[in-house]
């Protein structure tokens, strides 16, 4: 996911967690919450370790499968006029564990 405008990118850079989107083996949308940081034009998002997991998450089984994602970052307040969202669609690529950033 690249290319923000500065708007986009300043709210992304203040919100600390965020919800992919991933398409399921089904077809249909699969979302959880995300740590991530935006970096270089970038989105990344780290790979949790579950200690009672084996194998890969579903989220990146799913990007394995189709990259196509949607990532919402939101900022609330109890002030209603500094409400603000910003939604990144574009495609996703795992790295492997301790791969150099490209």
């Amino acid at each position: 996911m690249t290319g923000f405008d500065a708007e986009a990118l300043a709210l992304l850079t203040e919100c600390r967690v965020a919800h992919l989107a991933t398409i399921a083996e089904d077809g249909r949308p699969r979302m959880v919450p995300v740590c991530f940081a935006a970096v270089d034009g970038r989105v990344v998002i780290s790979h949790d370790q579950k200690p009672k997991r084996r194998g890969a998450l579903a989220r990146f089984r799913d990007i394995a499968r189709d990259p196509r994602v949607t990532l919402l970052a939101d900022r609330y307040d109890d002030d209603w006029t500094k409400l603000a969202w910003v939604r990144v669609e574009g495609t996703a690529e795992g790295m492997p564990r301790g791969e150099a950033w490209p």
